[in-house]
């Protein structure tokens, strides 16, 4: 073996003269007391085709590259400091399809990685998503690296954005389906939206499909992750994980779609921090064993969510947690039944029956996959500027059209979620990556953004309306049990008192503790509104300027909410707002668009005005 070999590995790094790298493999030069040396195999063909680091010159590591049993290559980006935990590395590179050669192998695979040297560089990245003008996958970066490799380092080493066939099989098996199926489109469209997020400086949230088993919730999740990616688990990841565990998914998953099936399967107080956790785009904190601050998992996301109960019932779900009054704005609760009595779908496009078009589907997603997401961000890095101010435009132009003049915050916030995806949609269509007409994506973005609207009661706030009702209900329920009477000359004991009924001096109220009106009747919502609705309906009995007054009580005088028993005998549930009509097509604008030869019919702004034919 030439001199030459033994000292310079033929993958270009520099090996101390203990080993030597061959086709076949890495062999330790072993040494006999009769200074006979004789090539013994560590493992099969490994290449270390960089050195790691992150921007701030730490984290280094090693970037791999190992061919699998049927010369099929993949690499993986290996932490240094996992050199120190042990041989737990080798059972990744195991994984990967690296064969290590007995506990000798494992010993001496440690010491190679350690003495090899190679001139390159690259910059490893703790998340995949925008880093610069680069978009980085697993296994893939898109856009300008400066000059530098970039590789995500410390992720999920599995890729679920695995892709399969072609685009235009996805178009003609997939995608074409979705045409007239609003949850379908929807889907799609989020799964597009989510590399926008970064552009725009859109924050992240949640998607949820809420309906009984069978209607098609998994269908439209396993369309939508279709366009992401796919393999041997697919795209579809379940509630049912750990907070540390989504963490690392969802940094796995940054500038992205996450989809997550059944709600259901998860404990609701897990349900109710993981989906915080998720739209807050962070992590906890956590020490290292020095002591010392750890790294947070940050991200970007939107996620797509099935499950049979609302998030806010199902975080009520074990009466120990509540909602908490942002929750329909982080988490956007939409009916999956489209209510043309095909469960998830209107249109099954010549199918005999929604199970029969709902299992083709799952097919043809486990067979056409990842293709579109990736011909997506090959445009987006290319054309971002132009992107970013065409998907503003349209934002603009569907909040115009959909949003009601008189909604409250939340429903401005959820509507501008509605217009992200509306507008990645089209932006995808334009482009050709969606087999769709214009406007389809526009169209089922205000179809289900109307959904969300009348599940929800209305476009302005219901605090106040739910909490009327929450007020009434609570009294029906309690007025004999929990409320000591104080006209009463000998009171029977209450358990768990919730406060007075006073019938003295012509007045007929309740003396509510602020404790339990703000932590069990106001349970999830704003207390100020529902204060406000009482006042409105001449209920709440307080001093000027203030929601509580100063009572006489059998405890001494204390601050409490006053509510006059003619609050029992109100009607019930009914906020007396009523949803004007939304129409779905274009509606006449106070001004004709710049350039416009003076019609006043209003059309969504052509994407090709800022997006140039690529």
């Amino acid at each position: 073996m030439a001199e030459a070999e033994l000292l310079l590995g033929r993958d270009g790094a520099s090996l101390d003269s203990k080993f030597v790298v061959q086709p076949d493999g890495i062999y330790f030069l072993e040494e006999d007391k009769s200074g006979e040396v004789t090539p013994v195999l560590v493992c099969s063909t490994l290449r270390i085709l960089a050195n790691t680091r992150n921007s701030d010159g730490k984290e280094w590591g090693f970037y791999l590259e190992v061919l699998d049993p049927e010369g099929q290559p993949h690499r993986w980006a290996m932490p240094a400091r996992l050199l120190a935990g042990g041989s737990g590395y080798c059972s990744e590179l195991m994984a990967l399809g690296l064969r290590v050669i007995g506990n000798k192998g494992k010993q001496r695979l440690g010491e190679y990685l350690n003495l090899a040297i190679t001139e390159t560089s690259a910059l490893c990245v703790d998340r995949i998503g925008w880093h610069g003008q680069s978009f980085v996958l697993l296994d893939e970066v898109y856009g300008d690296q400066a000059g530098e490799l970039i590789v995500p380092q410390g992720i999920l080493s599995e890729n679920p954005f695995r892709q399969k066939g072609s685009l235009d099989e996805w178009k003609r098996n997939v995608g074409r389906y979705c045409v007239g199926n609003s949850r379908l489109v929807l889907g799609v469209s989020a799964a597009l939206a989510a590399p926008l997020l970064e552009p725009l400086n859109e924050e992240s949230g949640g998607l949820h499909l809420v309906g009984d088993s069978s209607i098609g919730k998994t269908t439209a999740l396993r369309v939508a992750g279709s366009v992401c990616g796919g393999g041997p688990r697919g795209f579809i990841r379940p509630w049912r994980v750990t907070d540390n565990a989504l963490e690392v998914l969802a940094a796995s998953h940054c500038d992205s779609l996450l989809c997550l099936d059944e709600m259901g399967q998860a404990e609701s107080h897990v349900v109710s921090k993981t989906a915080y956790m998720l739209a807050n785009e962070h992590g906890k904190g956590r020490a290292k064993g020095d002591g010392q601050g750890r790294k947070s998992h940050t991200w970007r996301l939107l996620f797509l969510s099935t499950g049979e109960v609302t998030l806010s019932d199902k975080v009520a779900e074990d009466g120990r947690g509540r909602a908490k009054a942002g929750q329909s704005v982080r988490v956007v609760d939409i009916p999956a039944d489209a209510g043309a009595d095909l469960g998830l779908f209107e249109e099954l496009h010549g199918y005999e029956s929604a199970d029969l078009f709902a299992r083709d589907l799952k097919d043809a997603s486990a067979s056409y996959y990842g293709t579109p997401l990736r011909s997506f961000l090959q445009q987006l890095v290319m054309h971002r500027d132009h992107a970013t101010k065409s998907a503003r435009g349209i934002m603009s132009f569907f909040e115009m059209n959909n949003c009601p003049k008189d909604a409250d915050g939340q429903v401005l916030r959820v509507c501008g979620r509605f217009a992200l995806l509306a507008a990645a949609g089209e932006i995808a269509t334009e482009l050709g990556i969606l087999p769709w007409p214009r406007e389809e994506a526009f169209k089922a973005a205000a179809t289900c953004f109307r959904a969300w609207l009348e599940s929800r009661g209305g476009a302005v706030e219901q605090s106040g309306a739910k909490g009327l009702d929450k007020v009434r209900t609570f009294l029906r329920l309690n007025e004999t049990t929990r409320f000591e009477d104080m006209d009463a000359k000998s009171p029977l004991p209450v358990s768990n008192l919730a406060g007075y009924r006073n019938r003295k001096n012509g007045v007929d109220e309740f003396l509510v503790s602020p404790k339990v009106f703000r932590e069990e009747i106001c349970s999830g919502l704003n207390v100020k509104p529902v204060c406000a609705e009482l006042k409105m309906a001449g209920y709440l009995l307080s001093e000027p300027k203030r929601n509580t007054k100063t009572a006489r009580t059998p405890g001494g005088r204390k601050k409490m909410y006053a509510i006059s028993s003619a609050v029992l005998s109100g009607d019930s549930g009914d906020s007396g707002d009523t949803l004007e009509p939304l129409s779905l097509a274009p509606s006449p604008m106070e001004d004709p668009p710049s350039g416009d030869n003076g019609d006043t019919s209003a059309s969504m702004p052509p994407v090709t005005e800022t997006v140039p034919d690529v």
